[in-house]
């Protein structure tokens, strides 16, 4: 009787022979709304309709993103010399949405939309002078999208930050700050619900694209200052001395603020509060120096 053992070796080894070196596929991408930004893998390909060819066979994801409406994404295997079609369907209207004019202190205008699809947004500029957007999005995680002139922006579908077990993925993450640092990365804080209620934690990055979550910021106390609370709503500045300060929302209802020296990894409190009866600080640098 034959070894069926050496039998199953010698199918494969004939399969890996008959199998062509490199094999590509190919797939149209379109939908059922123009200028859809189409992403293979988490990188930016163009926008609908795109035929992509000598894809390499095997699984990919595609994601499409457009202004006004959620990522979408599926998750495909290529046959081998196949050729597929993929349509995202964002659901087509021919209302169009006109906002009227505002006014914000000495500029009137009328807003467009952004196509960044989340709220408390934070925009860093790359080494590559490219803008990348980080904003809490639609679900769990830290949204980012990319532009290179800031008025059109492509989401990336897998987000900046994932949830994970070490930052408590049960709970959304929101309001993130980011900012770079004397290494050439970057890190980000942001707020999360954990066991002690609203909490402040960081990431690091060395690219400003892909996050590492570190862990809760580590505040130190004041002397004589009770610190006790729950921290929210991060935003700050780096200062002529080159250190950071950051200002945040505390559970009385005031903003506070605190002092880094060594690009965030640490940070001492500021006696007393920057502002009460107010939340969500945002600050920023005036051309008389003041803030």
């Amino acid at each position: 009787m034959k070894n069926p053992r050496l039998m199953v070796l010698l199918f494969i080894t004939l399969l890996l022979l008959l199998l062509p070196a490199g094999a590509m596929g190919s797939v149209r991408v379109d939908a059922d709304l123009p200028g859809v930004a189409i992403f293979v893998d988490g990188s930016y390909i163009g926008t609908t309709p795109q035929n992509l060819s000598d894809v390499q066979v095997g699984e990919h994801k595609i994601a499409a993103t457009v202004t006004g409406h959620q990522a979408q994404s599926r998750n495909i295997t290529f046959p081998l010399n196949g050729s597929d079609q993929i349509i995202f369907t964002f659901g087509s209207s021919t209302q169009k949405y006109v906002p009227g004019m505002i006014r914000i202190r000495d500029c009137v205008g009328t807003p467009e939309m952004t196509g960044l699809l989340g709220s408390s947004i934070t925009v860093a500029t790359l080494p590559d002078g490219n803008l990348m957007a980080y904003y809490s999005g639609i679900g769990e995680g830290v949204r980012c999208a990319g532009s290179a002139d800031g008025s059109e922006w492509h989401e990336f579908p897998d987000g900046c930050l994932l949830p994970s077990d070490e930052s408590n993925a049960s709970s959304p993450f929101s309001s993130p700050w980011v900012f770079s640092t004397s290494d050439g990365g970057y890190r980000m804080i942001y707020g999360i619900n954990d066991e002690n209620g609203p909490s402040l934690y960081s990431a690091r990055s060395k690219d400003g694209f892909r996050f590492t979550p570190e862990g809760k910021v580590k505040l130190s106390q004041v002397p004589d200052q009770d610190m006790k609370g729950q921290y929210s709503i991060p935003s700050g500045l780096r200062m002529a001395d080159g250190k950071l300060r950051m200002y945040y929302a505390v559970s009385e209802g005031a903003i506070r603020s605190a002092v880094s020296g060594d690009d965030g990894k640490t940070w001492m409190n500021d006696e007393g509060y920057r502002l009460e009866s107010a939340t969500d600080p945002t600050v920023a640098l005036l051309q008389n120096g003041t803030y």
